[in-house]
């Protein structure tokens, strides 16, 4: 009995993996994006997000590279296009903590008439200050990576 079971649980299993494979394949084909041609990527450098999050893949289907090339330049192109920032952001923001608390505490070593509330509000504005401008250098960064890579492919060409 105990085998029976465990026969049915593998099957049930092996469903689950090749329904998951499917709808997770029908999704990803659904939001790629084809692109055939050099200028076909130069507007993937407009339309700034403040989340630098992006709703589909960029394929790359260039005639004078392979299919292996292709593919590697697909996901260079990728991991830039959809870079978000936040890793800048958060060792910014870890920076920012740090400033932020020598703000709050410096109030108090230094006898500054601040008050507690008002040191915690300017630490606070550290932290979400130095957050901010981590993620916005971030996403310039990816966009310069973007701008190289696509000059990279650009020469492949040629």
């Amino acid at each position: 009995m105990a085998t029976e079971l465990d026969n049915q649980m593998n099957s049930l299993n092996a469903m689950d993996a090749q329904l998951a494979s499917v709808a997770e394949c029908s999704s990803c084909q659904k939001n790629e994006k084809t692109i055939a041609s050099v200028e076909q990527l130069y507007p993937l450098l407009s339309g700034f997000t403040l989340t630098g999050l992006r709703t589909h893949r960029i394929a790359l289907k260039l005639s004078w590279l392979s299919n292996e090339e292709n593919s590697q330049w697909s996901e260079r192109i990728n991991r830039e296009y959809t870079a978000c920032g936040c890793s800048e952001g958060a060792v910014a923001g870890m920076l920012g903590s740090g400033v932020g608390t020598l703000v709050f505490f410096g109030n108090q070593w230094i006898g500054h008439p601040w008050s507690n509330t008002y040191a915690a509000i300017a630490a606070g504005a550290v932290l979400i200050g130095a957050m901010g401008l981590g993620k916005a250098i971030g996403l310039l960064r990816a966009r310069r990576r973007l701008q190289k890579t696509i000059q990279e492919i650009k020469q492949t060409n040629f």
